[in-house]
């Protein structure tokens, strides 16, 4: 029997060899460290399948993929954090530790990019422009950061409020006919903080921001200080609401200092000082209370910090249009990268794991009497024998009359891997089926999924008894895949392509692993995925309220 860590060990097979694939593409200055670091994660799977002890290498393997993997996403987290505090300390913190994680060009390019934020926050800009000039038109860096310099050095002169500059700087390039491509969220806000809100909303439009598959928290990040400053406090709010869902990433005295600024906007000056105040209070960098400091003088003189000549239906059709936008691209998050909890998708993991528990405690009582002959341990063998014996698929009983069978191995698991990886993927694409299709709709594909992988299996191995989740997982999954098909006019193009292009990969690699590893149920995976995507070309999709983006996460109607 297949032990259950050979089973990781396939995946991790996969995953690296994909990862060196790409790495090996890139220019060998910059990628040489990654390519090592691709390799003993292969060296492990390779061992693990081959030599053994599968569950040693297998530890190693994925010890190792958490290392070279996850602390860099813990950087680009902390970098927006402490840019968004104005943490020059942070920022620091951040740029020594990269190293560690990017050896050699990488980490000598994101340490200095690093450190060239923390001194616009010191407003040492001097330094700041020696470490970015450092890296401009250097040879080694693959097209995907090269513009990065350019980049930080706008986001630079944002942080030391150099609006007029960044404006004139975009000006220039429209006028000299050349594309402004990374300048437009830069002048967007500029145009904001001077007023200016038709030319922020051209930029916006320009940028195409929602075409471009942002993180719902980068994009309201990126419209916040817009609505902020036009006094939009509907809009204003669902963000600071969106942004605040992790305190962390956006700190209370900045989400105060927004709303401060709002109330400004507005006239509403004794609600604007006593937000204000309590920014300053709580903040704990130099820079941001001076920010605050220069509002706060507002406040006392009682002047607006960016007037605007725009009528009130002028501003109405500028905050609505671009709210539609925003209203779109919050959508497209909910459908391909999902943060809303779904009480329907969770308790279905609940029973799952229930009935998991029931049936496996015969292992708890094998460790303290391995010769079962308590009654606890007789008991529960007798009771995973009989929940197993009537409830699992065994074909030749299902199609000779015991049709519930069909519904009830959905149910059970035979080992805790079985039923981890089959939770993971329910909870994914469980709340992306149920986010395009409904709950009825997806509970619907769920169950009648599973239930025709099941007879798949049924028909084309008769011979092998079956149990677990993954038909039905697969029929979502499937259904995915038709839902986004299907939604052209509320997905971008470009983000669909990329959407159908991953799913129609793991697809294949899930082929592929149901071939090499033994003992699986192949064909109700396939069956599952082959229905399910038949069911999602044929229920109707929802219809998505796209006036409700509350900050909640509760992006759901129809």
């Amino acid at each position: 029997m297949t032990s259950q860590f050979t089973m990781w060990l396939y995946p991790l097979l996969i995953l690296s060899v994909v990862s060196l694939f790409i790495r090996i593409r890139l220019p060998l200055p910059w990628s040489w460290g990654f390519i090592i670091q691709s390799l003993p994660l292969i060296l492990c799977a390779v061992l693990g399948l081959t030599v053994g002890p599968d569950w040693m290498y297998a530890i190693i393997g994925w010890a190792l993929v958490f290392v070279f993997y996850v602390p860099p996403k813990v950087f680009y987290t902390n970098l927006q954090r402490y840019l968004t505090a104005l943490d020059a300390d942070g920022l620091r913190r951040s740029g020594r530790n990269i190293k560690l994680l990017f050896w050699g060009l990488p980490g000598d390019f994101w340490s200095d990019m690093t450190f060239s934020l923390a001194c616009f926050v010191e407003k040492n800009a001097e330094g700041a422009e020696a470490l970015l000039s450092k890296w401009q038109n250097r040879r080694g860096l693959p097209k995907s950061v090269a513009g990065i310099p350019n980049s930080y050095r706008l986001i630079g002169r944002g942080i030391m409020w150099q609006w007029d500059d960044i404006i004139e700087a975009y000006e220039r390039i429209r006028a000299e006919g050349g594309a402004p491509g990374a300048l437009l969220p830069a002048a967007a806000r500029a145009y904001s903080e001077t007023g200016r809100f038709q030319h922020a909303v051209a930029c916006f439009s320009e940028a195409k921001l929602v075409d471009q598959n942002l993180a719902l928290n980068n994009l309201a990040l990126q419209l916040l200080p817009f609505f902020s400053l036009v006094g939009a406090t509907h809009q204003t709010n669902a963000l600071v609401s969106i942004l605040s869902h992790n305190k962390n990433d956006f700190p209370e005295h900045t989400q105060l200092y927004w709303l401060g600024r709002c109330n400004l906007a507005n006239g509403d000056f004794a609600q604007a000082r006593e937000l204000l105040l309590k920014a300053r209070a709580s903040s704990q960098s130099k820079l941001f209370q001076d920010r605050i400091d220069t509002q706060l003088a507002l406040v006392n003189a009682n002047e607006i910090s960016t007037p605007c000549d725009l009528s009130a239906e002028e501003k109405n059709s500028l905050v609505s249009g671009l709210w539609k936008g925003f209203s779109r691209a919050a959508f497209v998050q909910e459908i391909v990268s999902p943060r809303r909890k779904s009480i329907t998708v969770i308790a279905l993991c609940v029973i799952l794991i229930a009935l998991f528990a029931v049936t496996d405690m015969w292992h708890v009582a094998a460790l303290f009497d391995p010769r079962k002959l308590t009654e606890f341990a007789i008991l529960t063998d007798s009771v995973t024998n009989t929940i197993m014996n009537t409830c699992a698929l065994d074909p030749a009983k299902a199609l000779s009359g015991q049709y519930w069978r069909f519904f009830t191995y959905l149910f059970l698991h035979a080992n805790e891997t079985h039923i981890v990886l089959n939770i993971i993927g329910l909870y994914w694409f469980g709340r992306v089926a149920e986010n395009i299709f409904g709950t009825t709709r997806f509970l619907a594909i769920y169950l009648v999924g599973g239930l025709l992988s099941g007879v798949v299996h049924a028909l084309l191995s008769p011979d092998q008894i079956a149990v677990g989740a993954s038909g039905a997982i697969m029929a979502m999954f499937g259904a995915v895949g038709a839902g986004i098909y299907r939604l052209k006019d509320k997905i971008p193009e470009p983000i669909r392509k990329f959407q159908l292009s991953w799913l129609g990969g793991l697809a294949l690699a899930q082929v592929v692993l149901d071939q090499l590893i033994p003992h699986v149920a192949a064909f109700a995976h396939l069956g599952g995925m082959v229905s399910g995507f038949a069911i999602g070309m044929l229920l109707s999709i929802r219809t998505p309220s796209l006036t409700e983006v509350d900050g909640t996460q509760k992006f759901i109607g129809g």
